[in-house]
């Protein structure tokens, strides 16, 4: 190993470090996503893990790496297991470039919208983040392992055995929970598993190092060596270990004090543009966003618990406010560094932007309590409050999360805008009798708008503008149905279309309207500032901004000095269309009286009413049905109410207000789902019962199924709400209606394992004797799945578990065919053993089954020895097969074994004549073959040559499938290598066949004859030429040099001539290589030449001319190479185009180059011309050609016939043009 590899690795990671926190930083200053804890969390971990782990280790390997690599516990290998780690580290910053660099290049050449876009195609990525940042802090527990090791081999005071092994036993656990972790995909998952053997080969390493170091204790320690200052700036004393982090959580940044942190730089700062990727961007503060809703799955711990246990004391503290700058909140105000918990705190010495580290022997004490954040001073403030409106023109992204997409899109926050405004200078439409909207009182605490009860909604703080904007526009195109077949694929809205990034920029009157400020759109309006009537993204006005946020004042403000407020943008969404999603009753009730459209729909015909309704706005819901909009209003596509979209999402307030209003439950979308049917299924057992009883209710729904016959009954009892099954049975749901395929409520209960629900059902009267369209009980349903809970429910209650199936499948074959359910098979088995046996329709039995499908589990439960009667290991299906022939075919290993052992035959024959040895030989099973071979049973000795029903051996099938160490085992198992099957072939003439050279190799080695011949004449030789196997040719000419051209088939074409007529062109070059005759002629007088070119094979063609065959020469019955050629046609030779018209042309070629070589109205035996033969097989293109060579059009054959004649004949009709064009002498007069 190269000693200078491990320095080289740490700086070339030190160096991606900074390029991914830079690329991350962009995307975060540029305000983009709503996913920002992900990339700020990475940020921390790339920055304060394993940047500073790599420095130390960088600088100790520079200092000491030949003292390193010849150090007494070297041969240990922890140098080259940590040189693999490190490239393994390499490979995972690589995955983070590709994910970070295409949003990183939209971001810095985007407008407003373009970053709207790049946020989006963010919120697709950061999964991916996610699972890559995991994959970090694992790999950072590998880069602590290998920097201890290097301390305690340079003599680092603190570097000890308890550092290392709490170290080690850190990166095994991690190791452990990484086996369990999703990977993005099989690339992904590839390089998952391989850094598992890497981190399985580095913790090995380790551990013999430990134990090494543990009975040779190291001799007295050097003074501790200066490496150098670490990332960041200056350093005292030497590098020390980084401390053990607090347990974290995958997606989730470490845990800090004080409010939620943004990324905002110090008050004393000036705002600075984000700066192009690879320069250096302002990062800001290095305190990450707290944990999200939307926070990935938790990640493995890569440190162990602060207790019982204290950490060793062998790490750096977390830099102090001094060093840091501190950190941010919303306000602006600085708080002081966050510790890890149970770790001492961080010695306070401001050395500009560096790391000073201590190194105590002690544990590390209790934090200390956290104090109260100190109230920002009135400079802090005012510098605050500059920063923000200088970043004013920012759009705040916050894109609705799609990783987990509901049936139907959930609703979005409520605006807390003023409900009422102030009074228009224009007077409005005079509006309906509306009952007063009161705004609820403006919370006191920001934190208390989150739970704040507004008629019964949760509210919350008005949205941003471009969730509002943003959002209006993803759910012109995503608006997924209940039960609907087409699933949500976020990479469908990820075109790469950068037409969207010269979309026009937002103006100012956008900005001042989405973020509230009415003195600014006043002081717009008054001066005259353009921009008033100016659509900016999305294609919406100034008016769209107001009132999808709710700021009616400036909503008003807009209407009365002339701005737009019907139109709609991009996706028909019009400001009314906003405010009614978005929840803003007093912008929806101002619209209305200025007149706007109440109906006005969506491109994807969602009207103000529908959305409203979808999103649970019950107040906006009462505004448009009392100024007199449709309440069953279908619009929507799939004929989708108010109501029924209402039912769909848990709206309880707003489907009784419906129902109050008279609105239509009956109605039902094109799919047949009825507002009880869509409620029932998403387990909303309140509004069910709504739906069904008091004033309003009505039960003519109950049992009304959609158009896939599905009840509400069933629709719930598919999903295992419980509570709605109850309330629809008490109602009177009928337990027994069927869906298309005579499934009962009871039936997807069973087969999705619901015991309570089965429970409910049970106990209400459902039968558990109903049979499906395949004969199907519920019993064989669960039996499928394996659900022994509700197998033994059924059971309980009456089932049959000798019930067969349409297919005469039992439920105890059914669970042992389907699965590996062994304790499902063993409960069927106590309530009826004699089924052990019993046979399907087709034969198969339950043991048969389970070991023709790999279940290891259930054929152990079959052959248990307790079991009375046995299971019958020798019971064969209707094709003659066993148990044991059944696992062998299918390559089951260890149930072979098993099966032997408990007395199975290896000689039984099927009906096809094979035993098991031919199964697994043929399937290319060699662990079944060499068990099978070596295990010894009562019976007698396999015969390896055994022949089936085609004269067949295993070597036979095996070295024609090409099965390399199957055809190993049986020829060191003395099979015989000379056999034959009915048609002559050897194994060596089934390997050349099908081009398995290796196995062809091994067989001559083995002593196969390269010269026999099957009974039609074909040797190996031509066979593999034939075929186009070309190293499989030159194999054989290096055993036998002599067949080249002696070996001939039955019509006496050499491998030149066969490989010619076959199209192989490497072949033939292969053949003229070692000197393969031309001149060769077959039987009938056809050389390779002749061969090649009554194929229309030009490229062959060409390469025999060119090599000397003989142009000239004629066949047996007269025929030139111009002649057959002419001849070709058009199609295809296996695989290969025929080309006559370009062979013509290059053989007519060489006439102008050699005069005379081809004379191109030559005549065969029987006068016919290559004219001829072009007419005759319709190819105007090679009659024109052989045309303007100078064909003679009036030649007749030996019949009298022109290629006129035959042209007509045929009704080639635009040959017999072309001809004509050439001369009238084809149409003589007979």
């Amino acid at each position: 190993m190269d000693p200078l590899s491990i320095g080289a690795h740490c700086g070339g990671l030190k160096a991606a470090c900074d390029e991914t926190v830079h690329a991350a930083s962009a995307i975060l200053n540029a305000a983009v996503p709503d996913q920002d804890a992900v990339l700020s969390s990475l940020i921390h971990d790339v920055r304060q893990l394993l940047l500073p782990t790599l420095h130390g280790m960088h600088a100790v390997w520079n200092a000491n790496g030949p003292t390193l690599m010849t150090h007494r516990a070297a041969g240990f290998g922890m140098w080259p297991a940590m040189q693999q780690h490190l490239a393994s580290v390499g490979v995972t910053f690589r995955g983070l470039k590709g994910q970070l660099d295409p949003v990183v290049e939209s971001v810095t050449r985007s407008s407003f919208f373009g970053v709207n876009k790049s946020a989006w195609k963010l919120g697709m990525r950061i999964r991916t983040l996610a699972v890559y940042r995991g994959r970090l802090l694992v790999q950072d527990g590998g880069l602590r392992v290998g920097l201890v090791m290097m301390q305690m081999c340079t003599g680092a005071p603190n570097a000890s055995l308890a550092a290392l092994n709490a170290e080690i036993q850190s990166l095994t656990a991690a190791q452990a929970s990484l086996r369990n972790e999703e990977w993005v995909g099989t690339a992904e998952e590839e390089e998952g598993k391989q850094l598992n053997l890497t981190l399985g080969s580095l913790i090995g390493a380790a551990q013999g190092f430990h134990s090494f170091m543990a009975s040779n204790p190291a001799p007295a320690p050097v003074p501790p060596q200066q490496y150098g200052a670490p990332y960041g700036g200056q350093q005292q004393g030497h590098w020390q270990q980084p401390q053990p982090h607090p347990q974290q959580h995958y997606g989730q940044p470490p845990p800090h004090q004080g409010q939620p942190q943004q990324y905002h730089p110090q008050p004393a700062q000036p705002p600075q543009p984000t700066q192009p990727y690879g320069q250096q961007p302002y990062l800001g503060p290095q305190q990450p966003h707290p944990p999200t809703s939307h926070s990935p799955h938790p990640a493995p711990s890569l440190r162990p618990p602060p207790s019982p246990q204290p950490w060793p004391s062998s790490g750096y503290q977390a830099p102090s406010q001094s060093q840091t700058g501190g950190y941010q909140s919303y306000s602006g105000q600085q708080t002081s560094s966050q510790q890890p918990s149970g770790g001492q705190a961080a010695p306070a010495q401001a050395q500009g932007s560096g790391y000073t580290m201590s190194h105590s022997a002690f544990p590390p004490a209790p934090p200390p309590a956290p104090a109260p954040p100190a109230a920002p001073s009135a400079a802090s403030s005012a510098a605050s409050a500059e920063y923000t409106m200088s970043y004013s023109a920012l759009p705040d992204f916050g894109l609705p999360d799609f990783s987990v997409v509901p049936d139907v899109p959930a609703s979005p926050p409520r605006s807390t805008a003023p409900a009422s405004a102030p009074a228009p200078a224009v007077t409005p439409a005079v509006a309906p009798a509306v009952a007063p909207v009161v705004a609820p009182p403006a919370p006191t605490d920001p934190a208390q708008t989150w739970i704040q009860e507004e008629d019964g909604h949760g509210s919350a703080p008005p949205p941003s503008y471009a969730q509002a904007t943003g959002m209006m526009a993803v759910l012109g195109n995503f608006i997924p149905q209940e039960d609907s077949e087409e699933e949500y694929n976020a990479n469908d809205y990820d075109d790469d279309d950068d037409d969207d990034d010269d979309c026009p920029p937002p103006t100012a009157y956008h900005i001042a309207a989405r973020e509230g400020r009415f003195d600014e759109i006043k002081r717009l309006v008054e001066s005259g500032a353009p921009g008033l009537h100016v659509t900016g993204e999305h294609g919406q006005h100034p008016t769209h901004s107001a009132a999808c946020v709710g700021h009616v004042d400036i909503l008003e403000y807009l209407i009365q000095h002339g701005a737009d407020y019907k139109s709609s943008n991009n996706v028909g969404f019009t400001p009314l269309n906003g405010a009614a999603i978005w929840g803003s009753p007093a912008a929806v009730r101002l619209l209305l009286r200025y007149g706007a459209d109440p109906n006005q729909a969506s491109v994807d015909k969602q009207t103000p009413i529908y959305g409203a309704a979808k999103h649970g706005h019950l107040e906006t819901v009462k505004m448009l049905v009392e100024w007199g909009v449709d309440k069953d209003d279908r619009t929507y596509g799939d004929d989708w109410t108010p109501l029924c979209v209402a039912a769909s999402q848990g709206h309880l307030d707003v489907v009784q207000y419906l129902l109050h209003q008279g609105a239509d439950q009956g109605i039902r979308t094109e799919k047949g789902v009825s507002p009880v049917r869509t409620a029932a299924s998403n387990g909303y057992a309140e509004i069910v019962r709504a739906l069904l009883q008091g004033p309003w209710g009505n039960t003519r729904m109950l049992n009304v199924p959609c158009n896939s016959g599905h009840t509400p009954l069933y629709g719930a009892a598919w999903e295992n709400h419980v509570d709605a099954v109850r309330v629809l049975l008490d109602f009177g749901a009928d337990l027994h209606a069927m869906n298309e395929n005579k499934w009962t409520a009871l039936h997807v209960a069973a087969f999705n394992g619901h015991p309570a629900t089965v429970s409910l059902l049970l106990s209400r009267g459902a039968s558990v004797h109903t049979r499906s369209t395949t004969g199907r009980s519920p019993l064989g349903s669960t039996a499928q799945e394996g659900h022994v809970e509700v197998l033994r429910l059924l059971l309980q209650h009456g089932a049959v578990a000798s019930q067969t199936d349409n297919d005469g499948e039992t439920p105890l074959y059914t669970a042992a065919n389907s699965g590996d359910h062994p304790d499902a098979v063993a409960l069927l088995l106590q309530y009826r053993p004699d089924l052990i046996n019993t046979p399907t329709n087709n034969g198969w039995t339950p043991l048969a089954a389970a070991a023709f499908k790999g279940h290891i589990g259930v054929v152990r439960a079959l052959l248990a020895p307790s079991n009375n009667p046995r299971a019958d290991i020798h019971a064969r299906t209707k094709f003659g097969r066993t148990a044991l022939e059944a696992a062998a075919h299918e390559g089951h290993t260890a149930i072979i074994p098993i099966l032997l052992a408990h007395g199975a035959n290896p000689n039984a024959i099927d009906n096809d004549g094979d035993i098991a040895l031919n199964s697994a030989a043929s399937n290319g099973h060699a662990d079944i073959v060499s068990c099978l071979l070596t295990t010894r049973t009562a019976y007698a000795p396999i015969n390896i040559n055994h022949t089936n029903n085609a004269k067949s051996t295993p070597l036979h099938a095996a070295a024609s499938k090409g099965h390399l160490s199957v055809v190993q085992l049986l020829l060191n198992h003395s099979a015989t290598v000379a056999t034959r099957i009915p048609s002559g072939f050897t194994p060596l003439h089934s390997a050349c066949v099908n081009g398995h050279a290796a196995v062809v190799s091994l067989l001559l080695r083995r002593g196969a004859d390269p010269t026999s011949r099957a009974t039609d004449g074909w040797a190996p030789f031509t066979s593999a030429a034939s075929n186009g196997h070309t190293d499989v040719v030159s194999l054989l000419l290096d055993q036998r040099p002599a067949l080249l051209d002696s070996a001939r088939n039955a019509a006496g074409w050499t491998a030149l001539g066969i490989a010619a007529r076959q199209g192989w062109i490497g072949t033939v070059q292969e053949l003229l290589r070692r000197g393969a005759d031309l001149r060769v002629a077959n039987d009938k007088g056809f050389t390779p030449l002749h061969g090649a070119a009554e194929r229309g094979f030009r490229a062959i063609v060409e390469a025999l001319v060119l090599a000397g065959g003989p142009v000239t020469q004629r066949t047996s019955t007269g025929w030139t190479v111009i002649n057959l050629a002419a001849g070709a046609g058009k199609g295809k030779v296996g695989e290969h185009d025929k080309d006559a018209v370009g062979t013509v042309r290059y053989l007519l070629g060489l006439d102008r180059g050699r005069y005379g070589l081809v004379d191109v109205n030559s005549p065969e035996g029987q006068g016919w011309t290559p004219l001829h033969s072009a007419a005759y097989e319709g190819d105007v293109e090679t009659v024109r050609e052989l045309v303007r060579a100078g064909a003679w059009t009036g030649a007749r054959n030996g019949k009298g016939s022109t290629p006129g004649d035959l042209a007509r004949g045929k009704g080639f009709n635009e040959v017999e043009v072309a001809l004509l064009e050439g001369g009238m002498g084809g149409m003589a007069v007979r």
